[in-house]
């Protein structure tokens, strides 16, 4: 049981918040060049890089997300219909864009750890606030604890 729990809430719990605070830290490590670009006319370049780099990050999470998908034993999407399974991984993946995108406010701003703290919670919030409640169980009913109640099934 601790098993499944911790495979079928890796990425929001774990892996997202992970990636996000080491882009983070790969970000924040860039901020002391970042004044002396600023003589030279370069910050544009400069931030095209950082987003580039965050970008970058991104492409890899997405692949090492998706390829479990198509070279396991299991379907894709075997409780529900494949659509809405797609439409939950890319709300998955413009909540991480959009993680992303205050981390690269993080170099601009003087105090950046109050804005690192919520973009690594955000996916937590995400997971249980509104994916767990309100759209998983849309997807399929063996997400809807009342349903699971019913039909005695304590598993998920």
């Amino acid at each position: 049981m601790p098993m499944y729990y911790l495979n079928s809430n890796l990425t929001s719990l774990y892996i997202q918040p992970g990636l996000t605070v080491v882009a983070a830290f790969q970000i924040l490590s860039f901020r002391s060049i970042r004044s002396l670009l600023a003589p030279r006319g370069k910050m544009d370049f400069f931030d095209q890089r950082l987003a580039q780099l965050l970008f970058l990050d991104l492409v890899i999470y997405l692949v090492f997300s998706i390829v479990p998908y198509f070279f396991g034993k299991n379907p894709c999407f075997r409780y529900g219909p494949a659509w809405k399974g797609i439409l939950l991984l890319l709300l998955h993946y413009l909540l991480f864009i959009a993680c992303f995108m205050l981390i690269l406010f993080c170099i601009k701003i003087k105090y950046p750890f109050l804005i690192i703290i919520f973009a690594s919670v955000l996916p937590i919030l995400y997971h249980y606030g509104l994916e767990k409640t309100w759209l998983l169980p849309k997807y399929a009913n063996i997400y809807d604890p009342l349903w699971r109640a019913i039909h005695h099934m304590y598993i998920l």
